[in-house]
């Protein structure tokens, strides 16, 4: 009886290691720029891109999103050569610091970016706002860029008539 009970032990003790060994796979949305980045049409030019992703660890999650679509119709809006240098996940605001490749960016290239990530941030956590900073010093001749969960446009649908041109 206590050679069956210790083989049980044993055997339940190998497979909890097993399956600890093992690391769950999460659905994510990821945001990115659209091929074609025109602004008079009702499409917009942020798309999402559904991804399986082995960790729950939210920075090498973001570290993931920073690599690029898979999606041949999406391009990332970020240079090639960006990383994240600094992750900080707070009850109300979540802090990136991305590395200082952020500067090659346009204000446009960089509004752009910033909407994307912080869409994907939104989606990831629970935060409130998303903070965006650059190893460097400035982005965007800021000190940081702060997007709010509740300030963020999804969809405008809004076309001037001939009475809002002047």
């Amino acid at each position: 009886m206590k050679k069956t009970v210790t083989l049980l032990l044993i055997l339940a003790t190998l497979f909890s290691l097993t399956a600890c060994g093992q690391s769950e796979k999460i659905n994510m949305v990821f945001y990115f720029r659209t091929a074609e980045t025109t602004f008079d049409t009702n499409k917009g030019i942020i798309a999402s891109e559904n991804r399986t992703i082995q960790s729950r660890d939210e920075q090498s999650i973001l570290n993931e999103y920073l690599k690029g679509p898979k999606d041949e119709n999406l391009h990332s809006p970020f240079p090639e050569d960006i990383s994240l240098e600094d992750y900080i996940s707070g009850l109300r605001r979540t802090t990136l610091v991305l590395s200082e490749h952020i500067s090659q960016l346009s204000d446009h290239e960089l509004t752009i970016a910033c909407a994307c990530i912080a869409k994907t941030v939104f989606d990831l956590t629970d935060t409130r706002s998303v903070e965006i900073k650059s190893a460097a010093g400035l982005v965007g001749g800021m000190q940081s860029i702060i997007l709010m969960r509740n300030d963020l446009i999804i969809y405008d649908d809004y076309f001037p008539s001939s009475n809002d041109v002047s």
